[in-house]
């Protein structure tokens, strides 16, 4: 077996969000889970319920199966899943992406949040 193959079975959930955050790779429940919280923290001036609903509602429900996976690492690929629909089916920008990080520069200066409920719906990948 391969040292590639080695490194990546040590791994309990491993995924590419591709342009929208890059490689994922929890080797514990304690890294999803601090991944997770970094996401939500990022999040976490969402004012606006309809926007907050799509972006930190999923987080939340995917923070609660990642808190399992010591109890069953067999849900580790149904977590995986679940991150592929919030980052690349869903398109919610990972907050090292450009376009998160444009959002909420956008966020710190719109007080009404229109300017974010418009951003949140573009791709990744897109320059801003």
């Amino acid at each position: 077996m391969s040292q590639q193959n080695d490194q990546s079975e040590q791994y309990l959930v491993q995924l590419d969000l591709g342009s929208n955050g890059g490689p994922v790779r929890w080797k514990s429940q304690i890294d999803a889970v601090e991944w997770i919280q970094t996401e939500l923290k990022f999040w976490e001036w969402l004012k606006d319920a309809n926007t907050k609903r799509e972006i930190v509602d999923p987080l939340n429900g995917l923070r609660n199966q990642a808190r399992r996976l010591s109890e069953d690492p067999g849900i580790a690929g149904a977590i995986a899943e679940l991150l592929k629909q919030l980052f690349v089916s869903k398109k919610i920008p990972h907050s090292s992406t450009l376009l998160a990080n444009a959002i909420a520069r956008w966020a710190a200066t719109d007080v009404k949040g229109a300017t974010v409920r418009n951003a949140t719906t573009l791709a990744p990948g897109q320059n801003c």
